[in-house]
């Protein structure tokens, strides 16, 4: 049941995630963006945001694969 609950919210976590980098992207591109919060900071929250993405997906990929091999 758990697995089930995650597969279901996680869609959408990984949109705002997605929108939250390409927020951060966009902000990145702005120097008036960037020099306010300082690039090193925007980029650390960078890599945080697309790490966790990446760790949001390969778990839906998971459970995509664990939820198919149960209906089966």
């Amino acid at each position: 049941y758990n697995e089930q609950r995650e597969y279901e919210i996680l869609p959408d976590e990984i949109d705002s995630l997605e929108e939250q980098i390409k927020k951060m992207n966009q902000c990145l591109m702005d120097p008036e963006c960037y020099q306010e919060k300082g690039l090193v900071t925007l980029s650390n929250e960078l890599d945080k945001l697309k790490t966790e993405y990446d760790n949001k997906v390969e778990r839906y990929l998971e459970l995509e694969e664990i939820i198919e091999e149960l209906q089966k």
